[in-house]
């Protein structure tokens, strides 16, 4: 699916990313970051790369964790500034990368920051995605609410900390029951890492409970 996505940009015929992004802005709500995980061709790329240049054995680049935790909120702090008016061409990267890759209108400017986040992501993971993307900000935000995520069994992990080091955005997932993280871009890697199953994609204990019991709760309120 991710390679439909990709060739999307320069196949006509095929469903842009960008119109599928735009309808998934409510789902949100419901089963978290879907665009970013599924569909996004930038993010997949600098995915591709990350893994490429672990395979050459590129040196790792990351910052400590009492700095990473304050990096990685430039993106909401971009998508403020950005909502009052403020724009430039590394926030607009991903729409440029999507929209005018195939149509040849990339201009120099664009060009050469597009080449330094695809540089970049063969030692850095994901780095449009961790601190400049303006949809993952917004998406992030909302996907707080939602009430189909990522659930850990505590019973039977084992803290190896392989989830929290497949995630390319820097959860702590093995800390984390639930997982309704602004950052968690749903791709899964997590749960692919996992080596005891512990993880799984689950609906909020409350709100399952809530479906479960709805015959007796009706059932209830019919009788009273």
């Amino acid at each position: 699916g991710q390679i439909v996505f990709c060739a999307a940009l320069w196949v006509p015929w095929l469903p842009h990313p960008e119109y599928l992004g735009d309808h998934l802005f409510w789902p949100v709500l419901l089963a978290g970051v879907l665009f970013c995980g599924f569909i996004c061709p930038l993010g997949h790329i600098q995915e591709w790369l990350y893994f490429l240049g672990r395979k050459l054995k590129f040196p790792r680049f990351e910052l400590p964790a009492f700095l990473q935790k304050y990096a990685q909120w430039t993106r909401y702090i971009l998508a403020i500034v950005s909502f009052l008016g403020v724009s430039f061409s590394l926030l607009n990267a991903r729409y440029y990368f999507h929209h005018n890759l195939a149509m040849g209108m990339l201009s120099q400017t664009i060009s050469i920051i597009l080449s330094i986040i695809l540089l970049s992501s063969l030692f850095i993971a994901r780095p449009f995605c961790n601190y400049f993307c303006l949809k993952g900000a917004l998406d992030g935000a909302l996907s707080i609410f939602r009430l189909i995520s990522i659930r850990r069994d505590e019973t039977k992990c084992t803290h190896c900390q392989l989830c929290r080091q497949a995630c390319q955005m820097h959860i702590k997932v093995d800390e984390i029951n639930f997982l309704r993280h602004p950052h968690c871009l749903n791709c899964l890697q997590c749960l692919k890492a996992c080596p005891q199953g512990c993880l799984k994609y689950d609906v909020l204990r409350g709100w399952r409970d809530v479906w479960k019991n709805l015959p007796k709760i009706i059932h209830h309120h019919n009788r009273s």
